[in-house]
């Protein structure tokens, strides 16, 4: 078991190296497949439990009020973020919700990249697109896109491996949506 210190301490992508860290030894596909699963289980059990950020329906709410638009991307999988989502009722805040595609999907580049295209087919410009994340990789997804992006500090990474990486760190939600519409302080990232 990892206590809720241990987790973001040792948390990193991809996930086979995070669970190698873990057991301090390489860990084999089928240890890998099989430790997915179990976590993946574990964490639908607790999915009756989850509850948004303080104050996230209400910064979706003026988001939106504010005609802007917005977008889910995730690595978790498909059916169990569309329930998750609906379970906690905010389907109808985002016009485009994209999720991993099979069990080694660890790295949120190329599902970013997909994600863009949808978006720029509804005239959305990346210019115009911030991406607000919790993870280093959402960081690195969004770098590469050359996508302005906002970290927020309420997810695995700890705050200064979010620091390190040179972007705005956010600790509330609504700090994030603050900054996102700053862009002297978010300037657009250059694409690697």
């Amino acid at each position: 078991p990892l206590t809720g210190a241990e987790y973001p301490a040792n948390f990193t992508r991809p996930r086979q190296r995070f669970y190698a860290n873990i057991f301090g030894r390489e860990i084999t596909e089928d240890e890998f497949v099989q430790l997915e699963q179990l976590f993946q289980a574990a964490y639908l059990k607790r999915r009756a439990r989850s509850v948004l950020n303080q104050g996230a329906r209400d910064v979706l709410r003026s988001w939106r009020q504010a005609d802007c638009t917005q977008s889910l991307l995730s690595l978790w999988g498909h059916d169990e973020l569309l329930t998750l989502v609906a379970q906690l009722e905010l389907t109808d805040f985002f016009i485009l919700i994209a999720v991993r595609r099979g069990l080694n999907a660890d790295c949120k580049t190329e599902p970013l990249g997909q994600q863009l295209a949808a978006l720029a087919a509804q005239t959305i410009e990346v210019e115009h697109m911030v991406l607000i994340g919790d993870a280093l990789d959402d960081a690195a997804a969004a770098t590469a896109a050359g996508v302005r992006c906002v970290l927020f500090a309420g997810g695995a990474h700890e705050v200064a491996e979010l620091a390190a990486t040179g972007l705005p760190v956010a600790h509330t939600l609504a700090e994030a949506v603050k900054i996102a519409t700053d862009p002297a302080v978010v300037p657009v990232s250059q694409p690697t």
